[in-house]
């Protein structure tokens, strides 16, 4: 689904943020191994929003969905920058 031209996210919503503990266990015993972790520990907090609500492990407040994408599309821009700023320290 595409919102103004931006890709979105479709995510499971509830009365009140939910975690599925069940999934989120199920996920942590079979899929979050050793090799998956190393592919993905320099992802940021975004990826692994994304992950959550795709594999069902969260589910947003309802009506939240797009004040969370709202937050994922400015998330990369406040990583680079936070990057670009310690860069620049450095020097």
């Amino acid at each position: 689904m595409r919102e103004h031209g931006e890709p979105t996210v479709c995510v499971d919503e509830a009365s009140q943020l939910e975690v599925d503990a069940e999934a989120a266990c199920l996920f942590v015993t079979c899929t979050y191994d050793t090799a998956f972790m190393l592919d993905t520990q320099h992802r940021g907090a975004t990826d692994s929003a994304h992950l959550s609500l795709h594999e069902g492990i969260v589910k947003l407040l309802t009506g939240m969905s797009p004040r969370h994408q709202d937050m994922a599309t400015r998330g990369p821009y406040f990583s680079r920058l936070a990057q670009r700023l310690n860069d620049a320290r450095r020097t």
